[in-house]
């Protein structure tokens, strides 16, 4: 199924937010957005392909880009699931970064946080940002 607009452009808002707000060179952010190789794509987690993925030898970053009717089917609380589990067995750092439009974010903030409640990890971040963001971003 073809990638929505607004779902490339909250892929592409968490690239930037992964360079602006973390530092993260280029070289080590891998997307799953029309016109990038397979080769530099994100490896498949539990059968599922994050929407970014970052590793280095410090941190682990997994990013998944949701909209208004995705985020809260069956397969998205699956994903979620799993990365998070990816991010707690890396044994270091780890971000779960979700990107949202600004509408939902307040929502699926509180939902993931209920949803994580039992599996809090002090070495795993959870961080839902939104379209929003990028204004933030454009002040700097």
């Amino acid at each position: 199924m073809p990638e929505s607009s607004i779902h490339i452009n909250l892929v592409l808002l968490m690239e930037a937010y992964a360079k602006h707000e973390l530092g993260i060179d280029d070289g080590f952010i891998l997307l799953d957005t029309p016109g990038h190789l397979i080769g530099n794509k994100p490896p498949l987690i539990n059968d599922r392909r994050p929407d970014m993925y970052i590793r280095t030898s410090e941190i682990l970053i997994i990013g998944e880009a949701k909209t208004t009717s995705d985020w809260n089917t069956k397969h998205s609380i699956s994903q979620y699931k799993s990365y998070f589990q990816e991010c707690i067995e890396f044994c270091s750092n780890a971000l779960l970064l979700i990107a949202v439009p600004w509408h939902i974010e307040r929502g699926v903030r509180n939902y993931l946080r209920h949803l994580f409640r039992d599996a809090r990890n002090e070495l795993v971040s959870l961080t839902v940002i939104s379209d929003m963001w990028r204004g933030q971003c454009a002040k700097d």
